[in-house]
């Protein structure tokens, strides 16, 4: 069997390491050893490369070209993942971009369209909707019956520095457009002292409230009003939560094709960037999906 071999640009994420030692210590057996890292800061790349086992720091991301198979990108700051992005794809490098993607819709769609000119796959997704609670929370869900509306509470960082909401508000997002779909038509957002209160609202009459709780630690939380009543989550993260992002990535890398949409990897962006234009006015924004 084919092993791949991973390159990570970034590593002043947790995602780095957690990532790096799944793939490297050998337990689950999986296809894939992650030999190259880049860092911020030497710092950064030395404890990352050391949690993770990662053989090979390099001064320059630039340097994984040739050197691996696929190579991830995985800044905190989505707005500092275009560049690489641009780069390894046109050298034709799979490339996984973790969440968010970008910190705008517009890079995001060009980075996808150059995915499409260049013939190299682009990935991006957040392992939340991916984990194993959350699937069998999806699927009790569709056994209930039709879906009437969805609230979720979690972490969102409104001013922190790592892009705002784009943060830890994607997985708020990212949820409720697993359960409910892309389509979203409006944004409706008030800002309050200890975080906002944000509501999608599809075109169905179907809809999302999302409270963004700042400085909360305590995971995200999930209710869903079906015809046969409330289905909920509170906790929905994995034993090895990363393990599912592992398998994608060697799935990925083996196949070369991306198993979801375009749309569904751009939807999360444009929600939040309809938030934050919704936070700025007052007034319920149009979602800019096309």
């Amino acid at each position: 069997m084919k092993v791949f071999t991973l390159g990570i640009v970034g590593a002043e994420n947790s995602h780095s390491w957690q990532v790096a030692s799944l793939a490297n210590r050998g337990d689950q057996k999986l296809p894939l050893r992650v030999t190259h890292l880049w860092g911020e800061t030497p710092g950064f790349a030395n404890e990352s490369a050391r949690l993770g086992t990662i053989p090979t720091t390099v001064k320059d991301w630039r340097e994984l070209a040739g050197q691996v198979d696929g190579v991830m990108i995985d800044h905190r700051h989505g707005k500092f993942h275009a560049g690489p992005a641009r780069f390894f794809i046109k050298r034709q490098m799979p490339v996984f971009i973790d969440k968010p993607i970008t910190s705008d819709l517009a890079t995001a769609r060009e980075i996808l369209a150059l995915g499409r000119q260049f013939k190299t796959p682009v990935i991006t997704f957040s392992n939340l909707p991916l984990q194993t609670r959350f699937v069998r929370f999806a699927r009790e869900i569709a056994r209930r019956g039709p879906i009437r509306s969805v609230h979720g509470s979690g972490l969102a960082e409104m001013g922190g520095p790592h892009g705002g909401i784009f943060f830890h508000g994607f997985h708020l997002v990212d949820g409720a457009i697993e359960l409910l779909g892309p389509d979203v038509e409006k944004v409706a957002a008030l800002r309050a002292s200890g975080g906002a209160l944000v509501t999608l609202m599809y075109r169905d009459g179907r809809f999302a409230s999302l409270h963004f709780l700042e400085h909360y630690r305590g995971g995200f939380h999930w209710q869903v009003s079906t015809d046969s009543g409330p289905v909920s989550l509170d906790r929905w993260e994995d034993r090895q939560p990363y393990l599912v992002t592992v398998r994608h990535i060697v799935r990925f890398l083996k196949t070369r094709s991306v198993p979801f949409s375009q749309e569904r990897m751009l939807a999360p962006i444009a929600v939040l960037e309809a938030t934050q234009r919704a936070l700025r006015t007052g007034l319920a924004e149009k979602v800019e999906m096309h």
